[in-house]
């Protein structure tokens, strides 16, 4: 059974992670049905809402975040851009959550290593837009 893709949307221009929610079909303010759908709310003024489709069109202002399909070690979803805390035969680091086109799979990477998301343990701490969550060990 094939399951749809979620996201996760980050807004540039308010600097807030957008909610997902279902679009029903008398969502009001839309002139038309889409059922099924998932829209993103601000979280800073429910009225403000994008489909994916307009958050796709504007990379300028949004920054999607694709779910892995994994979950980390606290049964949260892990999505492409989050930074988790891993612990590796290093010790503990922090390592981004990317897709690498080359091994067709995402992977924690964490300087010049590279980690498969099942090979290791990983606690959500953050995404990539927690800036400060990097600079300590990457």
């Amino acid at each position: 059974m094939s399951r749809g893709k979620k996201f996760r949307v980050w807004d540039k221009v308010e600097k807030e992670m957008m909610s997902p929610v279902k679009w029903e079909e008398d969502y009001v303010g839309c002139g038309h049905k889409k059922i099924g759908l998932y829209i993103y709310r601000s979280q800073k003024d429910p009225r403000q809402h994008s489909s994916l489709d307009w958050v796709l069109r504007h990379p300028e202002s949004f920054d999607v975040m694709q779910f892995t399909g994994k979950l980390d070690n606290e049964n949260i979803e892990i999505c492409s851009g989050d930074i988790a805390s891993l612990c590796t035969n290093l010790g503990d680091i922090n390592a981004v959550c990317e897709y690498w086109d080359g091994l067709a799979q995402f992977v924690w990477v964490h300087g010049q290593d590279v980690y498969n998301l099942n090979e290791v343990e990983a606690k959500i701490i953050g995404t990539i837009h927690d800036k400060e969550l990097l600079n300590d060990n990457s």
